[in-house]
């Protein structure tokens, strides 16, 4: 290659030297000459096009067979379907199940609960209670919404339910007589649901699922006391007008003023 670029210069020097040769000759011949030793061949527009649709071709073979090999999931039939309508089967230990019930909620909702309560939403995220902390959502109660409309016919009502705590105390918190010394005292008294666990300071039986004694919640009676007493008496009542609940009793001081104590 060396021999014959040396022959090829001595041709072009000896024709530039000429007197009828011309500059723009020699210069086209030098690059033509420089352009066949040193730059690859090129390959033809159509031969590049023809690689491209090839690999777009294998590309696309790839991605169906990868398509084909994904499980579909299945169409599920509508009794199959899950819904929003559990609320927790079983409180856990030392927790109280409460009810919130409304009439007022919207007739349609992404995640109804089954037939027949699908008029009523899964789920609310506006609920109170008296057991704090709250949960964020209530889910749907399909057994006290039955029961709730077989009260209160014709029966519109949706209800949820979640799992509150309940503030165990100790006896020795609770104050003589459960306060009701004094002519200002009254009787009151607040009731909960039977927890579905039982209590880590149970009563004897056949209330063996009650706490004895509790904190009573902020906003269930007029006034509540750090602790109140388990009250046998109203907790049987309740059961006899067929609740089962857990009833305590304390009493709170009326305002002076008020009366109480001349009744």
């Amino acid at each position: 290659m060396a021999h014959g670029l040396l022959r090829r210069y001595q041709g072009v020097s000896a024709a530039f030297n000429s007197p009828r040769s011309s500059f723009p000759h020699l210069v086209r011949d030098v690059i033509r000459l420089s352009r066949s030793r040193i730059s690859p061949p090129r390959r033809p527009r159509s031969s590049r096009k023809t690689l491209g649709l090839g690999l777009l071709a294998a590309f696309a073979l790839l991605l169906a067979e990868a398509c084909t090999e994904t499980q579909r999931p299945a169409v599920q039939s509508p009794a199959s379907r899950v819904y929003w309508s559990n609320s927790p089967k079983q409180c856990a230990l030392d927790e109280v199940r409460e009810y919130f019930c409304d009439e007022l909620v919207p007739l349609s909702s992404p995640l109804p609960p089954a037939d027949p309560y699908d008029d009523c939403p899964g789920s609310l995220e506006r609920h109170t209670g008296l057991h704090y902390p709250l949960p964020p959502v209530a889910l749907f109660d399909r057994h006290y919404t039955g029961y709730i409309r077989k009260r209160m016919p014709p029966g519109n009502s949706c209800c949820y339910s979640w799992c509150g705590p309940i503030r165990i105390v100790s006896l020795s918190e609770v104050s003589p007589n459960a306060g009701c010394n004094g002519p200002l005292a009254f009787r009151e008294s607040y009731c909960l649901e039977e927890p579905e666990s039982g209590t880590s300071s149970p009563m004897n039986t056949p209330f063996e699922r009650c706490p004895v004694a509790i904190a009573p919640p902020e906003g269930a009676a007029f006034s509540v006391p750090r602790a109140a007493p388990f009250d046998p008496q109203v907790s049987h009542q309740r059961r006899q007008q067929g609740f089962k609940q857990c009833c305590y009793g304390w009493c709170s001081m009326a305002p002076a003023g008020t009366g109480v104590e001349n009744l």
